[in-house]
């Protein structure tokens, strides 16, 4: 009967159906169809045979039980999650982007130099070196506009490497590419005016902004603490400029003491 089986299945849910667990709700459901058969051969309707059965077999929860604690509920289930932490993303964020960009534009831009004070480089090097730049400088300066808008930003962030695998993973992609443009323009040029290695470095500061978040954060630096938000939720928003404008006037005056 597929009452019977819904019973059964239903009776095991959300537990994986492991070779031991099938062959226990076989068991079960041979058991109970044979309970049923014999019922209905004394007289009984299937509708009485069933429930008799089933409640025959009594409360299946404590075998349920006995397979969750051996078999998790969910794939990966035994794993413990990523620890998360409450940080101001916009200025993590800010320092991470500046500090990798800026690696990466700098020996950009010596290579650009190189090109253009020598003769042995060529214009495909020069074209190149001055995109991968203006892209560098462009993602510098849309991140600090991100920070201008929202400066104290807060969210909830993975203290995991899954991210930087991410995005190491486009970034092997990327110097695929450029190793393959390299050898064409090489075998069509006899000598090659491209160099991959430019590209391998701009787009390294992808990856590299993603280790420099989590490093920043596993050294605690621009954690959102509850303390700090208790504060500012207690004085409100108005109360803390009040306060930050008598620092400034605190600041202020102190500096005009010491250069009398």
């Amino acid at each position: 009967m597929e009452a019977i089986k819904y019973y059964v299945k239903g009776a095991f849910l959300g537990i994986i159906e492991t070779s031991a667990i099938l062959e226990q709700q076989e068991e079960l459901i041979a058991d109970l169809s044979a309970r049923v058969e014999d019922l209905v051969s004394e007289g009984k309707s299937e509708e009485e045979a069933l429930g008799i059965a089933i409640a025959s077999m009594g409360d299946l929860s404590g075998l349920v039980r006995e397979f969750a604690l051996e078999e998790p509920v969910h794939p990966g289930a035994d794993k413990p999650p990523a620890p998360q932490v409450n940080a101001y993303t916009a200025r993590l964020r800010l320092h991470a982007v500046s500090l990798s960009g800026a690696v990466a534009l700098s020996v950009l831009v010596a290579s650009l130099l190189i090109v253009v004070t020598t003769s042995n480089g060529g214009s495909w090097v020069a074209v190149w070196s001055f995109m991968l730049c203006m892209a560098g400088s462009a993602w510098i300066a849309f991140t600090l506009q991100q920070f201008h808008a929202r400066p104290q930003a807060t969210a909830m962030i993975e203290q995991s490497w899954k991210v930087l695998f991410h995005r190491l993973l486009h970034w092997a992609g990327a110097c695929s590419v450029a190793f393959f443009l390299n050898i064409m323009e090489a075998a069509v040029a006899h000598g090659g005016e491209f160099w991959a290695w430019t590209i391998w470095l701009a787009v390294l500061a992808w990856p590299g902004a993603a280790l420099i978040e989590q490093v920043m954060l596993r050294s605690g630096k621009f954690i959102h603490s509850q303390a700090e938000a208790e504060a500012n939720d207690a004085v409100g928003p108005s109360t803390s400029k009040a306060l930050d404008g008598e620092r400034e006037g605190i600041r202020a005056a102190a500096a005009h003491a010491q250069s009398m």
